[in-house]
């Protein structure tokens, strides 16, 4: 079973969160891991993926939360990687990185880099060599 994510209210009717919230369409979203948890424990041959966004969990993060949901649930849990259709220059995802002129990036670079940094640490990933 995959549980997936957003981490942002829609804007997609009339530019606004507005109609999203009021009527309570996709949200609220409630955070994917701990839901995980409950279903894990809740059965007991379930496989369970959460969605975790490259852009909200820093890798150590990830990889941390994803191998101890994973020994709670005896192996059956799986992270389904994505870096987000989200404006990725949201400050509420800024982890203090920043360019070697100390700007902070804005584009999908950030993001894009911290997915095999946490796939590394997970120990799932395998390094790439040049021919």
């Amino acid at each position: 079973m995959i549980i997936e994510d957003k981490l942002m209210v829609p804007e997609s009717y009339g530019g606004s969160s507005e109609r999203a919230l009021r009527q309570g369409m996709v949200v609220p979203k409630h955070d994917p891991v701990p839901l995980a948890v409950a279903m894990g424990l809740a059965t007991s041959h379930l496989g369970i993926v959460a969605t975790l966004s490259t852009m909200a969990y820093p890798p150590f993060m990830t990889a941390r939360l994803a191998s101890t949901t994973d020994s709670m649930l005896g192996g059956r849990f799986g992270w389904d990687i994505v870096t987000s259709a989200e404006q990725p220059g949201s400050p509420e995802f800024r982890h203090g990185e920043a360019t070697s002129e100390g700007r902070p990036l804005r584009d999908g670079r950030r993001v894009r880099r911290r997915r095999p940094a946490a796939v590394r640490l997970m120990g799932c990933g395998r390094r790439r060599t040049r021919p």
